[in-house]
């Protein structure tokens, strides 16, 4: 399994729903990678921390995972996948694949005009 910072993250900034114990909290999705999530939230976690989350990707596409608590830092929070079903990983790949593919696009139209890729 490949290091969780050597996967590509997608910037989403996506609205996610926390569950754990009996409450809930509002986070911010603010990257996405295959094997987790950058969180910003405003309840605080720890290490080791058992979340489930949700977050709408797209229209009536949703997904509903588990995640740990890897690493906070004020309120931000680095969140492993621990537990995710088919569908819900399957939207996560879509969207780091399409965008990847649109910045291999844009980086070729740059060099195309003969401007730099940013």
């Amino acid at each position: 399994m490949r290091s969780a910072e050597r996967d590509p993250r997608v910037p989403g900034f996506r609205r996610g729903l926390l569950e754990y114990d009996e409450y809930s909290s509002a986070c911010l999705i603010e990257n996405v990678s295959a094997h987790g999530f950058l969180l910003e939230c405003l309840d605080e976690f720890v290490v080791g921390q058992r979340l489930r989350l949700t977050s709408t990707f797209g229209p009536g596409e949703a997904i509903h995972c588990t995640v740990e608590v890897r690493h906070v830092e004020g309120s931000s929070v680095g969140a492993a996948i621990v537990e995710i079903d088919a569908r819900s990983a399957r939207l996560c790949g879509e969207l780091i694949d399409e965008y990847y593919a649109v910045q291999m696009v844009r980086r070729a139209a740059q060099r195309h005009r003969g401007g730099s890729a940013a």
